[in-house]
């Protein structure tokens, strides 16, 4: 993990995100599209493996909608379903939600790349990782080697760290815990660093995968953890140029959560 190089000339005081998304609100749309998916209703355990839930959150989840009227359970207690003012409502799934953004965003990712001469990339979290959703590269810079559909560590890279710094602590340490090898609380230190990027808003650091890479990255406002940021060499990169690529990416950001929401 990358320390904050040159970065603290921009203070998170100069511009104000949005309320982050609650991941709660995510999660229960895992939940409701789960039972989706199924012709007769599933079980707790089925909902929770196809939500990928802990069976103890899922029925947290589960007993909340069951007392809005969205889940009905049958006679024998055990089996849940969508009740059919919920049918009625249709819910997109997640994928549909994700391409709609991913539309709005590529013509983005293309312009920063042009204009920056940098990679330019979204990304969001999936399974315990950083998934690349999108990324316009400079032909220069092609043996970065990053693809759309790439995995890469969480605290590996600044997007990482940003989409990160959109959970609270207790669901950082449950992306963690999840992984193997990795112990059932957060490092302090991954904790930390994640506090002043919620502070500053944005992450920098240079890439543990690939060496001489430097990243920046941001929040995505209005939309499930996401993030944008640009990716170059350090000398694409230097400490001087951290502020304005900050500054382009939070602008761009708020372009892409606009988008979005119209």
């Amino acid at each position: 993990m990358g320390a904050s190089t040159g970065a603290d000339e921009v203070s998170g005081r100069e511009f104000v995100f949005g309320a982050y998304p609650l991941r709660a609100v995510d999660r229960v749309c895992d939940v409701l599209e789960a039972l989706a998916r199924t012709e007769h209703g599933a079980t707790l355990s089925s909902v929770a493996a196809g939500a990928a839930l802990p069976k103890s959150s899922a029925y947290r989840y589960l007993a909340a909608l069951e007392g809005r009227g969205w889940v009905a359970r049958e006679d024998d207690g055990l089996t849940y379903r969508l009740t059919a003012s919920a049918a009625v409502r249709r819910i997109p799934s997640r994928a549909e939600h994700t391409d709609r953004i991913l539309q709005a965003a590529r013509p983005l990712l293309a312009q920063m790349r042009a204009t920056n001469r940098l990679a330019a990339g979204l990304t969001d979290l999936d399974a315990g990782a950083v998934r690349v959703l999108w990324i316009e590269t400079p032909p220069r810079l092609a043996a970065i080697g990053v693809l759309p559909g790439d995995r890469l560590p969480v605290f590996g890279c600044a997007s990482g760290r940003a989409l990160a710094s959109q959970l609270s602590d207790p669901e950082v340490a449950e992306l963690l815990g999840a992984l193997p090898g990795h112990p059932a609380t957060a490092p302090a230190h991954h904790l930390q660093d994640l506090h002043r990027v919620r502070g500053d808003g944005f992450a920098v650091g240079d890439c543990e995968t690939t060496a001489g890479v430097r990243s920046i990255g941001v929040p995505v406002p209005g939309t499930p953890p996401m993030a944008l940021s640009v990716t170059g060499t350090e000398q694409d990169i230097p400490a001087e140029r951290i502020p304005t690529l900050i500054r382009m990416l939070r602008r761009a950001s708020l372009v892409l959560s606009h988008k979005v929401a119209g």
